[in-house]
């Protein structure tokens, strides 16, 4: 009655409803939205200021389990975000400054174990960093998103399979 606009639906070219929030008078997204898979399940909710994600968002999987949640600023990751398995497992705990990789990361098997640690500085892995790849743990640090320095790999067992010396990302010696 008073000329607001109180919803606002989006279609996909079959006609399916595949997004429902407000958008306003100048064509831009705001506020509370709600996105859906092809198939009418949510895919994803969260606020959008001036047609950009703002705020926390969560994102689903088609079995409507959470499959990461964490915020954005001006449409760019930020701060905490959390990834999940389709089980419901924590998958990744990484965090962002303005889009960019920024601080702790750590990534889950399927049980739990930590198959990759490390930190990003800017953007780029920096500092030292854990990798289980298969049957073999890798360690060392990376400077500036390049490996650099002694790392060595290990079998599962903690035996030593072999070590050796990387200057900015190239292997250096035996």
């Amino acid at each position: 009655e008073e000329g607001i606009i109180v919803k606002s639906e989006e279609y996909d070219s079959d006609g399916k409803l595949i997004g429902e929030g407000i958008v306003d008078l100048e064509g831009f997204k705001q506020g509370e939205w709600k996105n859906y898979f092809d198939n009418g399940v949510l895919y994803s909710k969260g606020i959008y200021y001036n047609n950009k994600k703002n705020g926390k968002w969560e994102f689903y999987y088609k079995n409507g389990k959470v499959e990461q949640v964490g915020n954005f600023k001006d449409d760019k990751y930020d701060g905490k975000w959390n990834w999940f398995y389709e089980s419901g497992n924590l998958k990744k705990e990484e965090n962002f400054y303005l889009g960019k990789n920024e601080g702790l990361f750590v990534e889950y098997d399927e049980f739990g174990n930590e198959v990759i640690k490390g930190e990003y500085i800017d953007g780029e892995k920096d500092g030292d960093w854990t990798i289980k790849v298969g049957d073999i743990i890798e360690q060392g640090k990376y400077t500036v998103g390049l490996k650099d320095g002694k790392w060595k790999y290990f079998y599962y067992n903690g035996k030593l399979r072999f070590e050796g010396n990387y200057i900015q990302g190239n292997e250096d010696g035996k």
